[in-house]
């Protein structure tokens, strides 16, 4: 602190006071200067004794005025307003500059600008890495303005603002977020409530807000904004706490939302949730959800577009629901797009309703009631257009239609559908159902003929033949196209591994009466090339070891008195022959043959001796296992396999596994071949007969000797 003597200015020292003039240290004690006195352990304004510089301490210095400390810097270049002593607060914040005082004066900091221009104060908090331009981190806090509470044992943080960097930093490139954070009520932590991110979005307890308001309730309940009645009434936006939804809800003691305008209301939300405008009366019904009151004159719910009249009510998938005034085409719901469902009616309900379409007609009115529609009145229209060129043309049809005469409690009717051909705008009836239940399907003609026949499903087909149906009435010409003819074709391709069976048709057919009943008859007439009732086609991959059928026939019967036949085959209405259920076959003549033309034998000789053969075979009598009330007699098949291994038929018996469909073989059955077996003994006989005629020949010669 300087103070002149002699023109020449030297130091007194600031610790103890002394004046050190020429190197030589003089007491200053009670020197009175031009300014000051200089005392012991601070300096005192001569002309105001109670403005003041102290030296309370070591390394510190005080300001007073008023005869009060109002300052002070401690020997850790601490500034302290309104205090003698650094404040500890949170453990370990005790900040350069503190200020403090028991009023909102005093423990008060202003920054006032009284520039004339259009600048303000500042109060700058700035963050760098290091000294010098050290860029600073992605996630660096740059500055925040804290809040401090007494609990009683000293100052702790109840809030604060915070900034912060919000992305990556670069070179005039700083992007950064502002943070507002409280303490709630029975906790001293203070933790983040508000966000104001780089890209303008606010997030209410939302750190990674996704729309430019994001609110979120900490506790997954709806996020609330209060209104005037405090806590009765209020909003809840966002996930709904009696729902669990996202959603958006007015609560409180109120029956109605209202929406007003200048003071006037303007619609109403009721607690139903019906939307009334123009009213605040639900009506009579109090079952329409939105409810359009007028006082006069014309009203309701207008959409219209220029001085035409038309109007377009448009959906944001690019539908539209389009009226033309001045082209009288009425109401359409038009699309632009590539979805097809134009129009969606849906019911949610516990009763068996729907949602419906009402088509209506009538007559005409007469004394206020309707008049009666006729026999093949149409009822309603379904059209379907396309653009040609030149105008939208009607493609096809779907016609509800009077079918019969009409009376009270009593509509016929009848469902048509309609189609134009190719190269054709007109279009044709091709399906109906009628009022008795029939489909009536038509290839050409008008669906409507049945051609004397009374099917549930009719088809007819076209004239020109290669087409089939079903009923099947195929009328075709003698002429007509190579392709193929047929009633009925069924392609069951493809067929899922484990569906069980696999067919392409199944028929059942249960007896009524006492009529006869047949799973499928059969007529063919054939004049020209070879004809057949039945024919099968049997591909088998036997590698997975199953076994194939080409025809398969499995016979359960009960009770007694008549038969039952694997196969019965008459000869122009005479039996000829029948496969019995056990495995017999009879015919009418007992005929049985084998194809034994020459041409088709080769290397044909003198068969070799069967004598032995024969001799060695084993006839037994036996009964089979699954028919033991029956006797037969016969050769048991490994018996012969030792003498005439040719004669033994063997196969392996198969166990399939039903869910892969593929087989195990198990064992071998064996079976002999008879009819070989009987050639074989016709072949002994005649060595028996020409032994006989020998010995004969003998003993006759004996004899006559």
């Amino acid at each position: 602190m300087g103070i002149r003597i002699d023109g020449t200015s030297d130091l007194i020292n600031a610790t103890d006071g002394s004046l050190t003039i020429e190197g030589q240290s003089i007491n200053t004690t009670g020197i009175v200067t031009a300014a000051s006195l200089v005392t012991a352990d601070k300096i005192i304004h001569n002309g105001d004794t109670n403005t003041a510089i102290r030296f309370p301490a070591a390394d510190t210095f005080s300001v007073e005025t008023g005869g009060s400390e109002r300052s002070r810097v401690t020997s850790t270049g601490n500034l302290l307003v309104g205090a003698t002593a650094v404040e500890d607060w949170d453990g370990s914040r005790d900040h350069r500059i503190q200020v403090r005082g028991n009023t909102y004066q005093t423990a008060g900091i202003s920054i006032l600008d009284t520039q004339n221009d259009d600048n303000s104060g500042e109060l700058v908090i700035g963050k760098s890495r290091g000294t010098g331009n050290t860029i600073v981190g992605s996630a660096d806090d740059i500055g925040q303005i804290r809040f401090a509470a007494n609990d009683g044992a000293g100052f702790h943080s109840i809030a604060w603002v915070r900034a912060s960097m919000d992305g990556t930093p670069g070179s005039d490139d700083l992007p950064s977020n502002l943070r507002f954070g409280t303490s709630a009520d029975g906790g001293a932590t203070v933790s983040e409530r508000l966000r104001i991110t780089s890209a303008g979005r606010v997030g209410i307890n939302e750190t990674s807000p996704d729309n430019m308001l994001h609110v979120r309730n900490d506790n997954s309940a709806a996020a609330k904004i209060g209104g005037e009645g405090g806590s009765a009434y209020y909003m809840e936006i966002g996930q709904l706490a009696n729902s669990g939804s996202p959603g958006f809800n007015a609560t409180g003691s109120t029956t109605s939302m209202l929406f007003q305008l200048n003071g006037t209301e303007k619609f109403r939300l009721d607690s139903s949730g019906r939307l009334l405008l123009g009213t605040t009366n639900v009506g009579a019904s109090g079952v329409d959800d939105l409810i359009v009151n007028v006082a006069s004159g014309n009203g309701g719910i207008s959409i219209r577009t220029g001085a035409a009249n038309n109007g377009n009510l448009f959906f944001s998938d690019g539908t539209r629901l389009y009226g033309d005034h001045m082209n009288d085409r009425g109401a359409e719901l038009q699309y632009e797009g590539s979805q097809h469902n134009m129009l969606g009616l849906h019911r949610n309900t516990s009763d068996h309703g729907a949602p419906a379409m009402t088509f209506s007609a009538s007559r005409g009115t007469s004394a206020g009631s309707a008049t009666v529609v006729q026999d093949d009145d149409y009822l309603g229209m379904m059209v379907f257009k396309g653009a040609d060129g030149s105008d939208l043309a009607a493609g096809a049809y779907i016609t509800g239609i009077v079918d019969g005469t009409p009376g009270a409690g009593d509509m016929p009717t009848r469902l048509a559908l309609w189609t134009s051909a190719d190269g054709s705008e007109s279009p044709s009836e091709r399906v109906r159902v009628d009022s008795s239940g029939r489909m009536i399907i038509a290839r050409s003609g008008t669906a409507g003929d049945l051609n004397s026949h009374d099917a549930a499903l009719h088809v007819t087909a076209p004239t020109d033949g290669g087409q089939g149906g079903i009923y099947i009435h195929c009328n075709s010409q003698s002429a007509g196209t190579a392709a193929a003819h047929y009633g009925l074709k069924i392609d069951a391709v493809n067929c899922a591994n484990n569906a069980n069976p696999q067919c392409g048709a199944i028929i059942n057919v249960v007896q009524q009466y006492t009529a006869s009943e047949t799973g499928i008859k059969m007529s063919v007439e054939g004049s020209y090339n070879t004809t057949t009732c039945y024919e099968a086609n049997l591909t088998k991959n036997l590698a997975a070891v199953t076994n194939g059928y080409s025809y398969y026939s499995n016979i359960v019967t009960t009770g007694s008195g008549g038969n039952a036949y694997h196969f019965r085959g008459q000869d122009d209405g005479a039996l000829a022959i029948y496969i019995l259920e056990n495995g017999n076959i009879q015919n009418a003549n007992n005929s049985y043959g084998s194809t034994s033309d020459l041409k088709l034998k080769e290397n044909i000789v003198d068969a070799s001796s069967q004598w032995n053969d024969i001799k060695n075979v084993k006839v037994r009598k036996f009964n089979f296992k699954t028919k033991p009330s029956e006797t037969f007699i016969g050769v048991v098949a490994q018996e012969m396999e030792t003498t005439s291994a040719g004669l033994v038929h063997t196969e392996n018996d198969i166990e399939v596994n039903e869910a892969t469909g593929e087989g195990t073989i198990t064992g071998t059955t064996k079976s002999v071949k008879y009819s070989i077996l009987y050639m074989k003994a016709i072949k002994a006989l005649q060595e028996a007969m020409t032994r006989i005629e020998t010995l004969e020949t003998k003993v006759a010669a004996l004899e006559s000797a």
